[in-house]
C-alpha cells in the first residue's frame, strides 16, 4: 500500500489569541463599557431617529408606510422602548432616504452648538482736527 500524504497545512498562520483580563473583575468592567457604550448609542441612534421624522414632518402613520414597519415599532424604538435592529434602521434609511452612515455619524458626533455669523468691525468715523474744518472760505 501507499503511504498516505501529510496534509497540507494552512498558508495563513492563525496567530489570533483571545485578549485575556487579568482577573475576573477586569472582564466584569470591561463588560461593563461595552455594554454601557451600547446603551449610550442605540438612546443616541433613537433621538437622532425622531429628530429626522420630526423634521421630515411626519406622523407615525405615515412613517409606517414609507418605512414598512409599524408605527408603534417607530413609536417604541424613539422612546427607548425596544432597542433598534440592524433591519429596522435599514428600513428607516430607505423610508426616510437618510444614509445609515449619516445616521450613526449624527450619533456618534456631538452636537455642534449654532453658530452666530460674526458681527462687523465698527470703524469709527475719522475726526478732523481742531482748528480744521470741512468748511472752504
Amino acid at each position: 500500500m501507499a503511504a498516505k500524504k501529510p496534509a497540507k497545512k494552512s498558508a495563513i498562520k492563525r496567530t489570533v489569541t483571545p485578549i485575556k483580563a487579568a482577573t475576573k473583575s477586569d472582564a466584569t468592567a470591561a463588560a461593563l463599557r461595552v455594554k454601557r457604550r451600547a446603551d449610550e448609542l442605540s438612546d443616541a441612534v433613537r433621538l437622532v431617529i425622531a429628530a429626522e421624522r420630526k423634521r421630515l414632518s411626519l406622523t407615525y402613520r405615515q412613517a409606517d408606510a414609507l418605512c414598512g414597519l409599524s408605527r408603534n415599532i417607530i413609536y417604541k424604538i424613539e422612546h427607548g422602548r425596544v432597542a433598534v435592529s440592524l433591519l429596522q434602521l435599514l428600513a428607516i434609511e430607505l423610508g426616510f432616504a437618510l444614509p445609515l452612515g449619516s445616521i450613526v455619524a449624527r450619533a456618534v458626533s456631538p452636537p455642534t452648538p449654532a453658530v452666530s455669523p460674526p458681527t462687523p468691525a465698527v470703524v469709527p468715523a475719522p475726526v478732523a482736527p481742531e482748528g480744521a474744518s470741512g468748511e472752504q472760505r
